[in-house]
């Protein structure tokens, strides 16, 4: 069954609007369809992961393009996500990963391994 959701809104705007700036940081600009290549890779990196409508997953957000492209990845997909601060304190994080059940922990900044690593096998999850 073929739900039309934001994650597919997405891919509408970005078709548009491919080789404009979808994401703007001061080293850096990326446009739709660069992000748009990131939510597919990492679309189907969700689908091997086993991740399907239904399932939770946390993102170590840090505002980079990664984690934008995760999140729209996980609304095509209609896996649920929620965003963690890598920063902020571990029993904090510890207690969102608990209450939302993830299966899946994503981080990009190797700065945060050992902490995102720490905080997976404490609560039973993968980090990735």
């Amino acid at each position: 069954m073929y739900y039309y959701n934001l994650g597919y809104y997405f891919n509408d705007v970005s078709a548009a609007h491919s080789e404009r700036p979808a994401l703007r940081y001061p080293d850096q600009v990326y446009s739709y369809s660069e992000l748009t290549r990131l939510v597919e890779s990492l679309a189907a990196l969700l689908i091997v992961k086993g991740c399907r409508r239904g399932h939770v997953i946390a993102i170590g957000h840090n505002k980079r393009p990664l984690a934008y492209a995760l999140m729209l990845a996980a609304l095509r997909l209609g896996i649920a996500y929620v965003n963690i601060d890598v920063a902020s304190p571990p029993a904090r994080n510890s207690r969102i990963l608990e209450v939302s059940g993830v299966t899946l922990l994503f981080y990009d900044d190797p700065q945060y391994a050992q902490a995102m690593a720490s905080l997976a096998k404490n609560n039973d999850c993968e980090a990735v």
